[in-house]
């Protein structure tokens, strides 16, 4: 899983190696609000698969707010 700023709010993606080639999987589009933006590099997989990561920007005051991924 990766983290990436393409839209200028962030994104977070997978790539995978299907039949010798990269296939890309968006996992989730940081838009701001309540689906943050400007995400710090990294997440950490829970025993479950889920991803669990912070963003900059969102949350009740636009001061950040943690985000969980469920691929």
């Amino acid at each position: 899983m990766r983290i990436s700023d393409r839209n200028d709010d962030g994104e977070a993606f997978e790539m995978s190696l299907v039949d010798g080639s990269w296939t890309y999987n968006l996992l989730h589009l940081f838009s701001g609000g309540n689906q943050g933006a400007a995400p710090y590099e990294g997440m950490v997989m829970h025993a479950n698969g889920n991803l669990w990561g912070t963003a900059s920007i969102g949350g009740a005051h636009n001061y950040g707010m943690v985000y969980e991924i469920t691929p």
